[in-house]
């Protein structure tokens, strides 16, 4: 269930063709680096190497990365002017440096100097995208241990993450001190041109619970992101669709699971994408996917003809989030509401006690049974 920079460029002394990603010896066109690599070279943006090879894992330099942004934000580099120690007007890049200098999309060093020929670093490229693009961050915090919250890199890093943008190295960490390398510079420059624009709305909602462990949703007219105590919804096209959403009530030892649905609407008035959602009855939605447990007369030794469902807090269930009907070959059980439960079934002098778990994933609900 599960389920919310730039290219490459090998720099030589005149510039190289275009070449057809699918014709990249070294990177395959159907995956993503593959369709990022394609999207920018049609447009004539990078380009590979003579030997017919892109060179996905070789880092990008400073100047290599505004030489590509300049060209996908279409920018004027032939009249503007940069004042770098070591970045003069007979430099290849100086146009570009400049064009992205003064519109602060990126800048320099405090000795004044840029240092074109630097690797660019991951929180760099941070900020130039969210700068480039005006992206900006949803969530509280992130689950970067080496991103401090106080720092610049932050609030770039955020923006970043709550579009998925980046996922960060590893679930952990972001390694902002890290190089990019040509294959994902490509990736993200274009997923960062397909980020929120001004007059989406985006839904972030604050859903009560210790942390989300999971959630589903039915179709893709959303993007979800998930951090913390925030789900964030991005709209990607009108429609509907059902947000499952689940994790903990609580950080105690004896936490319980807790599941909110949500009814979730994309509209589009005027051109602009508006998200709508409202909380709904998981008991009322979901009965149609539940899954039965059936317990024969044989299996209990004896018939039952009184059934108790209750919390593991000891207080009955309401009859109607439970089901409870004679089958062909015993008695069947169907619990509406996910979360542990205690079932006694008794009859005839005799009784069994079972420990119940309902969960709920992809919009199925299952129940599990164990004797105690």
């Amino acid at each position: 269930m599960k389920k919310w920079l730039l290219a490459l460029f090998l720099i030589v002394s005149s510039p190289l063709p275009a070449v057809a990603a699918d014709t990249f010896s070294d990177v395959p066109s159907g995956t993503e680096v593959g369709k990022a690599v394609t999207n920018l070279v049609d447009r004539g943006v990078i380009s590979g190497y003579t030997d017919g090879t892109y060179r996905p894992n070789q880092v990008v330099t400073r100047a290599q990365a505004a030489k590509i942004l300049a060209g996908v934000l279409k920018l004027d580099t032939k009249n503007a002017s940069a004042h770098f120690s070591d970045v003069h007007e007979s430099y290849e890049h100086y146009g570009a440096i400049a064009a992205l200098a003064e519109r602060k999309i990126l800048n320099g060093y405090a000795d004044g100097s840029f240092k074109p020929n630097n690797p660019i670093t991951r929180a760099q490229m941070a900020k130039i995208l969210t700068n480039a693009f005006r992206i900006s961050g949803v969530f509280h915090t992130l689950p970067f241990s080496d991103i401090a919250e106080d720092s610049e890199t932050f609030g770039h890093v955020n923006a970043l993450y709550s579009y998925a943008i980046t996922t960060g190295t590893t679930a952990a960490t972001f390694s902002p001190g890290g190089y990019v390398t040509r294959g994902q510079l490509a990736v993200f420059i274009t997923r960062a041109e397909s980020s929120p624009k001004k007059g989406t709305l985006v839904a972030s909602k604050n859903i009560g619970m210790a942390s989300i462990t999971d959630w589903g949703i039915e179709n893709d007219v959303l993007k979800v992101v998930s951090s913390g105590r925030e789900i964030h919804l991005l709209a990607k096209k009108a429609g509907s669709t059902r947000l499952l959403i689940a994790g903990p009530s609580s950080l105690s030892a004896t936490q319980q699971m807790q599941y909110t649905l949500y009814k979730v609407m994309v509209q589009n008035t005027n051109g602009v994408l508006q998200i709508s959602m409202t909380e709904t009855n998981p008991i009322e939605e979901l009965t149609h996917n539940v899954n039965f447990y059936t317990f024969g007369d044989l299996q209990l030794g004896f018939v039952p003809t009184t059934v108790t469902v209750q919390g593991v807090d000891g207080k009955t269930t309401p009859a109607g989030s439970y089901y409870i009907g004679r089958a062909a070959n015993g008695l069947e059980l169907a619990i509406y509401t996910p979360g542990h439960y205690i079932v006694t079934l008794a009859g005839s002098g005799a009784s069994a006690s079972f420990s119940a778990v309902v969960t709920v994933e992809n919009f199925e609900t299952t129940l599990d049974l164990y004797p105690i």
